[in-house]
This record gives C-alpha cells, structure tokens and sequence, in this order.
C-alpha cells in the first residue's frame, strides 16, 4: 500500500552535481541578440538550436529537434552576474537533443535560462532529450536567474546517461522568486522537480513548485518525484497543490541536507 508521504533525509553524500553550470561558448543554429524575435520556424541540429545572446528576446512557436548541448539556451559569459532582461520562450517543443559526448559538467537540456532577470516559459514541451550523451541536463530549467515563470509545460522521457540529472524541471542555483506553476513531469531519470543549489555565489530563496503533476520520475536510484536541498542555504520555498504518483519503492519527496533548506512550505500537495 502506498504510503501517503514518503520523505527522505540526505545529510551527507552528494547527490546532484555541484559544478556551476557554467557553459561553453555556444554555436547555435541561430543566435538571438537584443530585441529580436523568432516565431513559426523549425531548427535541425547544431551545438544548440537557438542561443540567447541578449535582452528583450521572444522565441514563439518554435520546435528545436536534434541539437546537442541544449535545444534553447542563453550565452552566459558574464557568469554570476544576472544581466540579461525580458526573455519569453512560447509554446516551444524540444526534442532529441543528444548531448555533447564528453562534455561537463552539463549537456543535453532541453531549454535553459542563465543570468536571466524576468523570463518566462510557457506552455512549451520538452520530451527525450539526453540520448546518448546527456549530463547534468534537464527539460526545463533556470539557474542564477530571478523573477522567472516556467508553467504550462510538459517534460517527459528525459535521460541523462551520466551520474547527475536527466530530469524534467529544476529551479537550481542562485535563482530568486521563481515559479514552475501548472507543468507536467513523467518517466524522467531524474527528479520530476528539483529545486536545488549547486554553490552559486548568487543568494536562492523564495522559490515555488505549484499545481504540477509527476509521475514515474526519479528513475535514478537516489532521485524522486520531488528533491529539494543543496550545497549552501535555499531559504522560503514553497511547494504546494502538487500531485506526485512515484516508481513503486521510491520517496515521493527528497530533502537533502535538510540543514540547508530553511522555510520550507509543503501544501496540500497529494502523494
């Protein structure tokens, strides 16, 4: 019978990686500088689909198949510094990414954003990314960004071949108020949500998971639906009206180091 709330407490060993994900200079299919926009376009291959290389950037109604770092991805030279503004990437499908063989710490997301102030996904798909060479990769994610809004999304199917990741949605590292609302996570090798510092010398709190659903995530033996924790402080998250259908045997919510999550809010969620 399952049990109504499985939680698991990490205090020691690691278990994401710590690395920042700082990437490479990358080669996109095409690369977007400020106030342009791109809409109703298909993108085949290359390093990364599409690469944001400045501010007020709409990606709309666009699908990304087989690249290799990532399907969507902001340049991010200036790292920690959150310098780019008014990113919206809309109703957008990444699939087949495959990852850079040999690339780390990460590679094969699907859509990222890094050292964003106010972005958004919405209702974008990102499913089987990651084969044959993802690392550290997720569908949808941001890091060392604030005031950012992933919803309406579905990641599914998602791999990473390598020790970390291969999950749907993640709020990691120096991120501040950011919200995944209303998103659909399944059959991903990591976490269906994960909410995580890596280290960032950027401050992360007030972040929130709301209204999502994940099922048969966290295929990895040390992941879950839901894993919450880090390397330094994450301080204010909220995860609340979630509903997580986990893989028979495994937690339904990972804290790990619980001593670094402070003001934790679990709401009405059902698992």
């Amino acid at each position: 019978m399952k049990r109504l709330l499985w939680v698991l407490l990490l205090f020691g060993c690691k278990k994401e990686s710590t690395e920042p994900p700082i990437q490479p200079p990358l080669q996109g299919g095409i690369v977007l500088t400020d106030n342009q926009s791109l809409r109703n376009v298909t993108v085949q291959g290359g390093d990364t689909g599409i690469v944001i290389a400045g501010s007020n950037i709409t990606i709309e109604n666009v699908t990304i198949k087989g690249a290799g770092f990532a399907g969507i991805a902001t340049r991010y030279t200036d790292y920690p510094s959150i310098s780019k503004r008014n990113i919206q990437i809309i109703n957008c499908i990444v699939t087949g990414t495959t990852g850079n063989a040999g690339q780390r710490p990460h590679t094969g997301h699907g859509i990222v954003l890094g050292g964003v102030d106010g972005g958004l996904i919405s209702g974008c798909t990102t499913n089987e990314n990651g084969y044959p060479n993802g690392e550290g990769n997720i569908g949808q994610w941001c890091y060392d960004s604030r005031n950012i809004t992933i919803q309406n999304g579905i990641s599914k199917k998602n791999i990473s071949t390598g020790l970390h990741d291969g999950g749907g949605f993640d709020i990691d590292g120096g991120s501040s108020n950011c919200t995944i609302i209303n998103c659909t996570s399944e059959g991903n090798t990591g976490a269906g949500f994960l909410v995580y510092d890596y280290g960032s010398p950027n401050p992360m709190r007030d972040n929130s998971v709301i209204n999502c659903i994940t099922s048969q995530d966290g295929q990895k033996d040390y992941l879950s639906s839901f894993f919450i924790g880090g390397e330094k402080p994450l301080y204010n998250t909220t995860i609340s009206g979630n509903k997580a259908t986990p893989l028979a045997g495994k937690e339904a919510l990972i804290i790990y180091k619980p001593q670094n999550v402070i003001g934790l809010s679990l709401t009405g969620n059902n698992w």
